[in-house]
């Protein structure tokens, strides 16, 4: 199957040198704009905040394309360990095709999203003080921004399409483990997301916390979090629950037609029911669990951090 071009690129260099060239390009632009800047005509406080958000656009990019081939190659991997499980070879071979009516609307969203962060910019432009540094912040905001809609373009089609097979796959309720590949796309998932999210506190190195430089990464880093983890999960799950509510129900109509004399195959009848009621249904265990939980709490912990080396650096300063 065609390969996207960071992992046809990651494949054929042993490096992906685009994330390398942009971040290159990009800080040697602000090196060279910054020095002349007149920050009372900006409204920036500071070179410090001003470098904190050129840092998150140089960076973010080239994290997402990194990642991406990560989360490319365990999808793979988790095509191939599923395959003998499903319904039919092109329900596999469909799940890692690109959707050009995902990727293009993602594009285009996050080219639009970028550019309305910086809506009151735009509209003064022509009396902006310096036009070059006001376009290379939108590039960078914009460049972040539709390399998002182009990430989640891929990863949310793909989610569907393991949604689907989950649906479908083989269940076998004693031995839950082959179903873990469902997981640890999921996990993944969640991780990129909120490491993506951990990279805000960078526009407070400064030491002054900014809402404003957070809510919109939040606005599209929680969602895709919560879709990205719960979709592929969702269709083995319902599968699961539709297979051990079958095998339950056979094993009561057993129960119901057993000899009440046969004490010992009535025993093994109730303790395999009541086993079966016991397992999950999620193809989760909790060393996964916890690091999923671990994922989320991570970037409000790196915010109130944030917030405490303010107030530190505040009553130091004061």
């Amino acid at each position: 199957m065609p390969q996207p071009w960071p992992v046809w690129l990651a494949t054929r260099t042993h490096a992906l040198l685009a994330p390398l060239v942009w971040l290159t390009a990009y800080l040697g632009l602000f090196s060279f704009i910054v020095p002349s800047l007149d920050f009372r005509n900006l409204s920036w406080e500071s070179a410090t905040q001003l470098w904190g958000t050129v840092l998150v656009y140089a960076l973010v990019p080239g994290y997402f394309l990194y990642v991406f081939v990560l989360q490319w190659r365990r999808a793979e991997e988790a095509v191939e360990s599923l395959s003998h499980l499903a319904g039919s070879d092109e329900q596999i071979s469909q799940i890692l095709t690109a959707h050009w009516s995902w990727l293009v609307p993602g594009v285009l969203l996050g080219v639009i999203y970028g550019l309305l962060q910086y809506g009151e910019l735009l509209a003064n432009f022509q009396n902006s003080p310096d036009p070059l540094f006001d376009l290379s912040l939108m590039l960078g905001n914009v460049v972040t921004w539709a390399l998002i809609g182009w990430v989640l373009g891929w990863r949310l089609p793909i989610s569907l399409a393991f949604y689907r097979l989950g649906r479908v796959v083989e269940v076998d309720l004693y031995d839950p483990q082959v179903l873990r590949p469902f997981a640890r796309v999921a996990v993944l998932d969640v991780l990129v997301v909120m490491g993506a999210v951990a990279f805000m506190p960078l526009q407070s190195l400064d030491a002054e916390f900014r809402l404003d430089n957070y809510w919109p990464g939040l606005l599209v880093g929680v969602p895709s979090a919560l879709l990205l983890f719960t979709v592929p999960l969702w269709g083995v799950h319902r599968r699961m629950l539709g297979v051990k509510a079958a095998r339950i129900a056979e094993l009561q109509q057993q129960i119901r037609g057993c000899q009440r004399d046969d004490i010992a195959r009535l025993e093994t009848l109730v303790s395999h029911r009541d086993r079966l009621q016991a397992v999950h249904t999620w193809p989760l265990d909790l060393r996964l669990l916890f690091r999923v939980l671990f994922y989320l709490v991570l970037p409000p912990l790196a915010w109130v951090a944030a917030a405490l080396v303010e107030n530190l650096v505040d009553r130091m300063v004061g």
